[in-house]
């Protein structure tokens, strides 16, 4: 299991539900299709493991994208 680091916490809890919804569709789409670009129907560990940490780094720098946007007034 993936520990979600405190700065996603933090960001989530900052957010509003409308625009942590369109993140997580976002999300959705994306893990999809990487997870089709692995090529294999059943993917190693290893491969599993890289597609999480990839996953996590990509939710989390969707986060941070919202985050300014709210910090400068504009919407998210």
């Amino acid at each position: 299991m993936i520990k979600i680091p405190n700065d996603a916490e933090r960001l989530m809890n900052k957010l509003p539900q409308a625009v942590l919804d369109e993140i997580q569709v976002e999300m959705i789409l994306w893990s999809g299709i990487a997870m089709m670009e692995m090529d294999s129907r059943e993917p190693s560990e290893k491969q599993f493991k890289r597609h999480m940490k990839r996953t996590m780094k990509k939710h989390i720098g969707l986060l941070r994208k919202a985050e300014t946007r709210l910090d400068k007034g504009g919407s998210v």
